[in-house]
């Protein structure tokens, strides 16, 4: 696969960096050649180990692009001492959130199972995100949901493994700070706990939550604090929530991760299978409402279209003239029986 040939520090122009964390930054780029922009990942990697770390992400491009909801990857090259690895960018689901604030039950729940879907494929893969918040889910240019920022954790092994760090240690490094990434993180990461596919389940019940209602689940200024709700699990359910959502959101929220539902079972939850059919039902009548607005535009162009310039069909009939206004009810009779006893004309002669 020769794909990472078509990116290099010659053919791309950094614009804004868009994230930090201890692995190194994201910034935002564009291609010279086509204007297409994009996200770079720029890890450090001072000991150059170009063919090990070109491998993890071939496996990564090989193993995971298969799926609509997980972001592909474009490539990757080596410059500077530094490993980049090139993502697609069309925005955000942070960005559309900040723009918005809360979205109505029916494309909360289109969402949700798009992220869902694409949990279910990381999963049966073996393999756990670690890190899903908005910021980490992107938006196709079809506007479908693509999780990204995934597998990174053979980078987090070698990056971590020269301060002899413990593997889950690594967990314990902000990518953007305490409001973003720590309060979507499970009480297990925080304790430094034996991990599972159910931190993926705890980070998407907070997305959840801030779906319907435009807020954190877990949110306070003190870091201390924050950490302290997160693990008694203490929030208080919003009163945009919709009731037919408070389940997903308290089944997602368990202290236990054994208690928490899988992917599988959540893709399938009563409130998603509920609003996708609803949103199916408000396609096809938006479907219908727009095929019987074209034919009612259609029917009033052809009623209306040149009235005047119509050639005149001239009738068999004789014309009648109304003179009510002008004689009386006998005189109107009379004229009525002479004009059933004339003979009617052969035009055909």
């Amino acid at each position: 696969m020769e794909k990472h040939l078509q990116f290099s520090e010659q053919n791309l122009v950094q614009e804004e960096e868009i994230g930090h964390g201890a692995l190194g930054n994201v910034f935002l780029a564009k291609n010279i050649t086509n204007n297409m922009k994009v996200a770079v990942k720029r890890m450090s990697n001072q000991r150059k180990e170009f063919q090990k770390y070109a491998m993890i992400t071939e496996n990564r491009i090989n193993t995971l692009s298969n799926n609509k909801n997980i972001a592909p990857l474009f490539g990757y090259y080596q410059a500077d001492g530094f490993f980049h690895i090139v993502m697609p960018y069309d925005g955000s689901l942070k960005n559309f959130l900040d723009k918005v604030g809360s979205i109505d039950r029916i494309e909360s729940a289109k969402i949700s199972s798009e992220i869902l879907n694409g949990l279910v494929f990381l999963h049966m893969k073996k393999v756990v995100h670690r890190n899903l918040k908005p910021r980490n889910i992107l938006i196709g240019e079809n506007g479908e949901m693509r999780l990204t920022d995934i597998a990174m954790e053979e980078f987090q092994k070698r990056y971590f493994a020269f301060n002899n760090f413990l593997y889950f240690f690594s967990f314990f490094f902000r990518v953007e700070g305490k409001s973003d990434t720590l309060n979507y993180r499970a009480p297990e990461v925080i304790k430094a706990r034996k991990l599972s596919y159910a931190v993926d389940t705890w980070s998407f019940g907070c997305i959840v939550y801030e779906l319907l209602s435009g807020e954190l689940a877990f949110d306070n200024k003190d870091e201390g604090s924050l950490k302290k709700m997160i693990c008694a699990g203490a929030y208080t359910m919003h009163g945009k929530v919709p009731a037919s959502a408070t389940t997903i959101i308290a089944d997602c929220l368990q202290k236990q991760p054994s208690k928490r539902p899988s992917s599988q079972d959540l893709y399938f939850h009563k409130w998603i299978a509920e609003s996708a059919e609803e949103s199916e039902k408000n396609r096809k009548i938006e479907a219908i409402n727009l095929a019987l607005g074209k034919m009612t535009i259609k029917t009033e162009k052809i009623t209306t279209r040149n009235i005047v310039n119509m050639p005149l069909v001239r009738s068999n009939k004789p014309e009648i003239h109304d003179s009510r206004s002008e004689n009386s009810n006998s005189a109107d009779s009379k004229s009525t029986m002479r004009l059933r006893n004339k003979s009617r004309v052969n035009y055909k002669q």
